[in-house]
């Protein structure tokens, strides 16, 4: 009732499809749409496909949609800033904006719903979200998670209320949130590294975006941050309203509420008790543990049993092209981390995944995102050989290859290549057994559609000659 013949522009339909979702949803509510795009017909091509016979109307190859004030209600896909031109114009014609998150949010205001949990952070935001929805099941998960949108989600929150809600949530769809908008009722903070500066400017800039996860909590909510790493400070000195419990792999203070790992054993503390929780399984380790932590905390803070958590971490699943082991034989191994977009991530991987004796190789590469390579260039000089390394072309490479250069890393330029299928040829020839571990370090735009497109390739190439 909230859309049905609602005049809304649509803004970026985009080349690769990301706005499909969203202008299907609402044609499916009897909104009358109009989606506007700075590219060309020709070049949108493939996504107006995907829409042909849908009543919408078109306004395509124009910087900034025209006549703003004709509209009830704008929604911006992921890829269009705050900062952008038609937001700044709908602001000053106050005319209601948003993306796809706070979308869901405002349509949740008339739809029965249990309170959510929301996830953020630059590393393991989707492991964390993923295992929370698996220890809390039956739940409802989604987000910023390709199969499982937005949109998507509003449809199955309206078929079955009674369910928790778990939200993976980016930047891009945080700096919309607004003042007086329903806040997660359980917030997780994994980490802040530098990402999406392209974007965000700053790093300032990138921490403000993402404390919106808690910047409209109350008392009544609960804040998981993890007490490790320095952004933690950032995040407390917003002075967040929330009841808070902190992650770490040292002993809490006493009196500080969350869990902490000793020994592989982990405790859950509250103000005046502490309890052990479990033995953690030799496959957490380093930043695993920290995302175990914060989804028991997670299921937990939501209110549910520590029996039923701890009886379902024997059964928490692999989360794809996150380090995600995708063939295993009596030659190879073979290691899909696609999801790593940034320099942090491959450095996990290098620690996490490149064996310290034996045959290996190590693959990265891809788009820039305004980031600096140096601590990975670093890390690759200190473990990885020059004989092992490969790279795949891209704007973020070129950084990467700079960045090696000054490090005065032995650099083999041969072994940077166009395309993945070439590269993964060439591994197959320098590396006749071992592991090989794809970990890009980089964003994917230039060569596929997104990172997960780009692991689902890396994948069928992997099982055409690695098997």
């Amino acid at each position: 009732m909230m859309l049905k013949n609602k005049k809304i522009l649509l803004v970026g339909l985009g080349r690769l499809g990301g706005g499909v979702a969203a202008a299907r949803f609402f044609i499916s509510h009897g909104a009358r749409l109009t989606v506007s795009d700075a590219l060309s017909k020709e070049i949108l091509r493939p996504s107006l496909k995907k829409l042909r016979g849908l009543p919408i109307t078109y306004e395509l190859g124009v910087p900034t949609p025209k006549n703003i004030g004709h509209y009830e209600m704008i929604v911006c896909n992921q890829a269009v800033s705050l900062h952008s031109d038609v937001v700044q114009r709908a602001k000053k014609a106050h005319i209601p904006f948003f993306n796809d998150f706070t979308t869901l949010l405002h349509l949740l205001k008339t739809q029965p719903h249990q309170p959510y949990i929301g996830v953020t952070g630059t590393r393991g935001k989707t492991t964390i979200t993923t295992w929370i929805g698996h220890l809390m099941q039956p739940a409802l998960v989604g987000g910023n998670m390709p199969r499982n949108g937005s949109f998507t989600i509003f449809e199955k929150i309206v078929h079955a209320p009674q369910r928790p809600i778990v939200l993976e949530l980016s930047s891009f769809q945080l700096e919309y949130v607004q003042k007086g908008m329903e806040a997660p009722h359980v917030a997780v903070v994994s980490n802040l590294y530098q990402d999406h500066l392209n974007r965000h400017g700053t790093m300032e800039a990138y921490a403000q975006s993402k404390a919106w996860i808690f910047k409209n909590q109350t008392s009544k909510d609960i804040l998981i941050l993890n007490a490790d790493t320095p952004s933690t400070k950032t995040f407390l000195a917003l002075k967040p309203k929330a009841h808070l419990w902190l992650v770490s792999r040292k002993k809490l203070a006493r009196g500080v509420c969350g869990m902490y790992e000793q020994r592989g054993v982990l405790y859950f503390q509250t103000k005046t008790d502490t309890h052990e929780i479990l033995q953690v399984p030799e496959t957490y380790q380093n930043h695993h543990m920290y995302n175990l932590m914060q989804a028991l905390c997670a299921a937990r803070a939501y209110g549910t049993a520590w029996s039923h958590i701890v009886q379902r971490v024997s059964t928490l699943p692999q989360v794809p092209f996150r380090q995600q082991i995708i063939l295993q034989n009596d030659v190879y191994t073979v290691v899909n981390d696609s999801a790593a977009t940034s320099p942090e991530g491959a450095i996990a991987a290098i620690q996490n995944c490149v064996p310290h004796t034996g045959p290996y190789a190590f693959i990265c590469g891809g788009t820039d995102k305004q980031l600096d390579f140096t601590p990975l260039a670093r890390v690759i000089k200190k473990d990885i050989s020059p004989q092992r390394l490969f790279l795949l072309q891209g704007s973020g490479t070129k950084k990467l290859l700079q960045a090696l250069i000054k490090e005065k890393y032995p650099l083999k330029m041969k072994q940077v290549f166009e395309t993945l299928e070439e590269l993964l040829q060439e591994v197959k020839k320098k590396t006749p057994r071992g592991s090989i571990v794809f970990s890009p370090a980089c964003a994917s735009f230039e060569k596929f559609k997104n990172e997960f497109n780009r692991g689902r390739k890396f994948t069928a190439f992997a099982k055409k000659y690695f098997v």
